[in-house]
């Protein structure tokens, strides 16, 4: 397996690896500001495994796609518990963000069980061939298609200054959420 880097080197694994540990391999510093990666030019988890030969560049907080996978993983704190202080407690927890992908019925079923109505009908409404994706932090599942952080771990910055309400995909005749 071989990843060329942004700096233009290049590294050579005997075996497929995660972006994560392939950060790491690089500078122990860098594994912990990461916060996603580009894979070919598509946007990755850290998670994501690499085989191959491909172009990589990994991402920081400093660039606008680090910032967005930061910011995307806060909202999923946010989504678990509204409120300020039990998202600190979360963070503190750092609990690691797994992702995983389920055939589409299957991912009816796990959004059915735990009364997700919402979720059920994005998924009925994705293509028949897409992939269905997750991330769970703790007991907290979502769909979503990321990328995230490794963990909350990192999460610092954050204040819930307002709460607002919008319908159901835009539409008024649909239920408010907030």
């Amino acid at each position: 397996m071989k990843v060329m880097l942004k700096d233009g080197s290049c590294k050579e694994y005997a075996e497929p690896m995660a972006v994560a540990d392939i950060a790491k391999d690089i500078s122990e510093g860098l594994a912990r500001v990461a916060c996603v990666a580009e894979l070919d030019g598509e946007v990755v988890d850290l998670r994501t495994v690499v085989d191959g030969e491909h172009e990589l560049n990994i991402l920081t907080f400093d660039s606008d796609e680090g910032k967005a996978a930061y910011r995307h993983t806060d909202a999923h704190v946010l989504a678990q518990d509204k409120i300020e202080k039990e998202m600190k407690k979360i963070v503190k927890e750092a609990a690691q963000l797994e992702r995983f992908t389920l055939p589409r019925n299957e991912a009816i079923e796990l959004m059915k069980k735990r009364d997700e109505p919402y979720k059920v009908e994005l998924i009925e409404d994705l293509p028949e061939d897409a992939e269905i994706s997750f991330y769970q932090q703790g007991e907290y599942i979502d769909l979503c298609a990321g990328p995230h952080l490794m963990s909350t771990k990192p999460l610092k910055a954050m204040k819930l200054i307002s709460s607002s309400g919008a319908y159901w995909r835009g539409n008024e005749k649909n239920k408010m959420l907030t």
